[in-house]
């Protein structure tokens, strides 16, 4: 049987039918010998072992029992001959299993799968059990020097990040998973051989539950540490960007001090990201220090055109920025998609300190993205009054227009009810008269939309009333029309109807 099953080439199709006329109806996989035949087909690859068993209707993944497990089974099964051959064939097994340790490789390197979809089936419960199997080889030395993989591979996995997850796991899943993962890493770590580990980690920025997403963080974080322990052998560079996006400080700080050809700018083939994009969008401070001072490259881009600086001023890390810009990253990058740059994503969600770092770093105040917006329209719109303070102490130019809607950072913050920005806007004698592309002003937005004390502002900076949008609609006819009173009755009185 090992002779039949050992040979890589050697296709195996099992008869498990046991006819009901059989003198003995005991099922196939009930019987003692039965089972150690099942039990060895684990230590050939799936695609070459078939059986005539109905419900299989694939090649699925099989786990070596280790032979502790394997007795322990094999104690509840049947033989013909009561269990007068039982503890034989725990030997023969135990025997076999010794003589056949280099064929585990395969689940490492992921090699004992077919094809990207076969990969799924190392779900939770069979990393456990491979965990389990590897913890039995670590417990005897002389079998675990034969088992010494270099690379774990888990990618197909339900332990690598999917892009067609919408949310985040539950609480349940997230527990299942992270259990499991942590004890597969730590138990390969225990051999003391790997050195690449390819997966990648599950993305936490999903919507989903705050507790499930700890908990993943934790158990990943401790399953890296045991699977690259300080007495270990030294990390690939391969590892960065997962090493970066878990937070491994001192596995990253090991890999660049003892690898002599470590290249910190490696890139993931896919999306082009870098270990220092990934620590810089995920706020990990002190290992974009390391990056740094090892000379990663901190202008490089992704597919998207996303830098670490722009990722770290999305994000509202304002250390990773300050450390960023110390290091002369370039401030004016725009990304591909939206041709926004640091200062504009900065601006649009309400990151006041480092909109200071970037102006102080002589960002450029006026750049606009790919719809014209300027980081004082972002600001103006979204309501950061102190963004919009600082920008103007910058000189940013107050009536620049988008080329999506002609509108200005004035029309903007009146549409939207931002009084005060308003207020800073006509103080810095933002023209209170243009028009968007439909034609309405500062004023009109205000009046159609409610906002009296938007105005009272305007016309009081000699706002011309009487101005029309393409309708021929003016600023008392849209607050006529939508019943606000108060603006029709300020509006009444405005300069231009005395």
């Amino acid at each position: 049987m090992d002779l039949i099953y050992s040979r890589p080439h050697t296709h195996v199709i099992r008869s498990t039918a046991v006819p009901e006329s059989a003198a003995n109806p005991t099922k196939y996989i009930e019987r003692g010998w039965c089972w150690f035949e099942s039990a060895v087909t684990a230590f050939k690859p799936p695609a070459q072992v078939l059986s005539d068993d109905s419900d299989q209707e694939r090649p699925s993944l099989r786990i070596p029992a280790a032979p502790l497990r394997f007795g322990e089974t094999l104690d509840t099964k049947k033989f013909t001959n009561g269990k007068a051959d039982a503890e034989g064939v725990k030997a023969l097994y135990k025997n076999l299993f010794h003589r056949s340790i280099h064929k585990l490789r395969v689940f490492a390197d992921g090699s004992w799968a077919s094809s990207r979809e076969a990969r799924g089936q190392m779900d939770p419960q069979a990393a456990l059990q491979l965990a389990a199997l590897v913890e039995y080889i670590v417990a005897d030395p002389p079998l675990a020097a034969r088992l010494q993989p270099q690379v774990l591979d888990l990618r197909g996995s339900p332990f690598n990040d999917a892009a067609n997850f919408v949310a985040f796991l539950s609480p349940k899943e997230s527990s299942e998973l992270t259990l499991s993962l942590e004890r597969l890493l730590c138990a390969f770590g225990k051999l003391g051989s790997i050195t690449a580990v390819s997966f990648e980690a599950l993305d936490v920025s999903r919507r989903g539950d705050d507790d499930s997403k700890k908990v993943y963080v934790e158990g990943l974080q401790r399953g890296l540490a045991g699977l690259f322990p300080a007495e270990g052998p030294c990390p690939l560079d391969a590892n960065l960007r997962l090493l970066a996006s878990a937070g491994m400080t001192e596995v990253i700080d090991r890999l660049i001090r003892e690898s002599k050809t470590v290249n910190v700018d490696v890139r993931d083939e896919e999306r082009g990201e870098t270990a220092l994009m990934l620590a810089s969008c995920k706020g990990h401070t002190d290992i974009v220090r390391l990056l740094v001072d090892a000379k990663a490259n901190v202008d490089m881009q992704d597919k998207n055109g996303m830098t670490a600086l722009i990722l770290a001023s999305e994000n509202g890390h304002t250390d990773i920025v300050r450390l960023l810009v110390d290091a002369k990253a370039n401030v004016d990058m725009e990304d591909k998609n939206s041709k926004k740059t640091a200062l504009l994503w900065a601006s649009e969600n309400g990151h006041t300190d480092i909109v200071r770092l970037l102006v102080d770093a002589k960002a450029n105040v006026d750049m606009q993205d790919i719809f014209g917006k300027t980081a004082l329209m972002c600001a103006s719109l979204d309501g950061h009054t102190d963004i919009v303070r600082l920008l103007v102490d910058a000189k940013a130019n107050v009536d620049m227009q988008d080329t999506y809607t002609g509108k200005t950072a004035l029309l903007w913050a009146s549409d939207k009810g931002h009084t005060d920005i308003v207020q800073l806007l006509v103080d810095a004698k933002a023209n209170v008269d243009m028009q968007d592309s439909y034609g309405s002003t500062a004023l009109i937005w205000a009046s159609e939309n409610g906002q009296p004390d938007i105005v009272r502002l305007l016309v009081d900076a000699k706002a011309n009333v009487d101005m029309q949008d393409q309708s021929g609609k003016t600023a008392l006819i849209f607050a006529s029309e939508n019943g606000h009173t108060d603006i029709v009755r300020l509006l009444s009185v405005a300069p231009a109807f005395s």
